[in-house]
């Protein structure tokens, strides 16, 4: 009896030492297994949101691209009308400026200039102060712009009294024969921009903002901040745009502490006309 049982011991001993062996291996197989389908899950997932967020962004962007152009459209119609071989009097040229300020409610004031750079004619929906300051902004290098046939438009400047954004915009006039007759310069309130930011749908807790060539924030949600025309330039994306290279944007999906303090994954998107950015957050907990 002695002699069996010792024989038979070793035998089990060594199939009970395979079995936990093979348990182990398969564990261990399982769980990198498992680790791997996990890490190509969430990068898959942080793919997946880079790609919505770019998808936005520059969304966001053509948005924001098209309100300009549509407002030079604007000032290219009423240009052409100033500069017809029916209206030869700064009088009927205020009456167009007058017209154009009646149905266009984002412009704060229009002027026009006659081929001398000459101011012919000047209409406000604001005080004369601010009028002044708004023939003040009107530069030699401006008017040379539009005298070569190319729209102008400003760097974004605030209000002295309201710390409203605002831009100055100006197309050449030319007659039918394509000779240049003066330059129409407006002023428009980049508030009325703010309503297209404030549409955009970013999940459910994100958020939009536009910043100008120098990371000074013009356009965002939350009224208050926008208003004190801060510089961002510490964002991640606000930072990359400002130092990169307008022929060669690096744009990209980033995780970072976004405008509101809490962590984010970010991308911003350049707008083609002017030198501005949207950027797109979606706060990281969600």
């Amino acid at each position: 009896m002695d002699i069996k049982t010792n024989s038979v011991r070793p035998v089990r001993s060594l199939s009970a030492t395979l079995i936990l062996v093979f348990l182990m291996l398969s564990i261990v197989i399982l769980l990198a297994s498992g680790g791997l389908q996990l890490f190509f899950f969430n990068q898959n997932q942080q793919q997946a949101v880079s790609n919505q967020q770019q998808l936005i962004a520059q969304g966001a962007a053509n948005s924001v691209s098209s309100f300009i152009e549509d407002k030079f459209t604007v000032l290219s119609t009423a240009a052409s009308w100033m500069s017809g071989p029916t209206v030869t009097l700064s009088s009927a040229q205020t009456q167009i400026l007058e017209g154009l300020l009646a149905t266009q409610p984002e412009f704060r004031q229009f002027a026009f200039y006659d081929s001398h750079d000459s101011n012919i004619a000047q209409v406000s929906r604001i005080s004369s102060n601010a009028s002044a300051a708004f023939v003040s902004h009107v530069t030699k290098s401006m008017l040379v712009q539009t005298k070569r046939g190319q729209n102008y438009i400003s760097s974004v400047y605030f209000d002295s009294t309201n710390n409203e954004p605002l831009v100055l915009m100006a197309v050449p006039a030319v007659n039918v024969m394509g000779n240049y007759q003066g330059s129409l310069v407006a002023e428009l309130n980049l508030i009325s921009m703010w309503n297209l930011v404030n549409q955009l749908k970013v999940g459910n807790t994100g958020y939009a903002y536009v910043v100008d060539s120098q990371g000074t924030l013009i356009a965002f949600k939350n009224t208050n901040l926008a208003l004190k025309g801060e510089n961002i330039g510490n964002i991640q994306p606000v930072h990359e745009f400002v130092m990169s290279v307008a022929s060669h944007p690096a744009m990209g999906t980033h995780i970072y502490t976004g405008l509101n303090g809490e962590r984010v994954i970010g991308a911003y998107v350049p707008v083609k006309t002017p030198d501005w950015a949207v950027v797109v957050e979606l706060p990281w907990q969600e």
